[in-house]
């Protein structure tokens, strides 16, 4: 199991109906464990084993019940581990480039 997490930002999706239509968007795909949409932020976080789903499986699910959302913007959990991670070297270097 791999927890991954995605925070997107959405678009035209408010009022009371705003959590069940994430809910049915997403409830046919494995992996996926919690959903929240916030409507007085505009924000969607998903939680998600990203060995049994994708980012991509999230984003068209979403799409294909009409939910707009950024997917451009998103960033995962494991993205921003990874950006927020010094790269390291491998070993001494060598001063003559050799």
């Amino acid at each position: 199991m791999a927890n991954a997490s995605l925070t997107l930002p959405l678009r035209g999706l408010s009022g009371p109906d705003a959590q069940a239509t994430v809910d049915r968007a997403l409830a046919g795909l494995a992996g996926v464990r919690t959903a929240h949409a916030d409507v007085s932020t505009f924000r969607l976080h998903i939680e998600y084993d990203d060995l049994q789903v994708s980012r991509e499986t999230i984003h068209a699910a979403l799409a294909a019940a009409g939910i707009a959302h950024a997917a451009n913007d998103s960033h995962s959990h494991a993205d921003r581990v990874a950006a927020s991670t010094p790269e390291r070297s491998e070993g001494p270097t060598n001063a003559r480039g050799a």
